[in-house]
């Protein structure tokens, strides 16, 4: 289970978080596949890179619209308190995009 202090911090300053925390940040396609593949030869976890490399790589295939002030990419901490992997964007949400092509 997830730890509440977790999911707050994501949740409620994730504006600044993501900002401090830019080394985790990919702007382009190409970073974020530089950092898995290195991920990848650090700790041999294929299955886990592929998971984690579908989720972030439907950052770039899926969100086309993101609001200033907020950067295109994807956040990706693999590592977050030694026992979290935390993959976010700043793009419009599931529930917005969906509302596009069904808007009941």
């Amino acid at each position: 289970m997830i730890e509440q202090v977790v999911i707050e911090t994501m949740i409620a300053g994730k504006n600044n978080f993501f900002r401090k925390n830019n080394a985790c940040f990919s702007e382009t396609r190409d970073v974020f596949t530089a950092r898995m593949q290195s991920y990848i030869l650090e700790t041999k976890k294929y299955l886990e890179a592929a998971v984690i490399g579908e989720i972030g790589n439907n950052t770039f295939d899926h969100n086309f619209v993101f609001e200033n002030p907020y950067p295109r990419g994807v956040y990706c901490d693999i590592t977050y308190k030694q026992k979290y992997v935390i993959i976010a964007d700043y793009g419009k949400g599931i529930w917005r995009s969906l509302s596009l092509v069904a808007p009941s």
